[in-house]
């Protein structure tokens, strides 16, 4: 099994809630073509005021490619798919700052805030993982 972080806009969030999937563009095919059923996604929105964690989901398909436009606002179709399960939907949205320090993926990055958005998607380790769960509050099962 492997955790990923999927960096998205705030707009898509409530789309990605709603359809249940991860979607990329095709420059991000290498990516993920390495996501496998079971592994775990946490959603982290970039361009809030301040960057946060906003669910945890569980990849629930193989990749499929969808061309029909997923997202309004933007001429991007996003064709690279994966089904999502929930794990929760956190109640209050986990800031990234106060983890910034203790995240491995977000350590020695000069720009912190930024350098993920570069990357739909990277791998991250259990422990990370394991430390955006425990710094969420109670979170509401869907």
């Amino acid at each position: 099994m492997t955790c990923w972080i999927a960096v998205s806009d705030e707009n898509k969030w409530e789309m990605i809630k709603e359809k249940m999937v991860w979607a990329v563009a095709q420059r991000h095919a290498d990516t993920i073509s390495k996501v496998e059923l079971g592994d775990l996604l946490l959603v982290y929105i970039h361009d809030m005021d301040e960057p946060a964690f906003l669910g945890a989901f569980e990849i629930a398909s193989e990749l499929y490619i969808n061309r029909i436009p997923l997202f309004s606002g933007t001429d991007e179709v996003y064709p690279l798919r994966v089904k999502l399960k929930p794990v929760t939907l956190f109640t209050e949205p986990v800031r990234a700052a106060p983890l910034a320090a203790e995240l491995t993926v977000l350590k020695g990055m000069e720009h912190w805030q930024d350098d993920p958005a570069a990357q739909a998607m990277r791998a991250i380790s259990e422990e990370d993982y394991a430390r955006v769960m425990a710094a969420a509050t109670i979170p509401v099962q869907r």
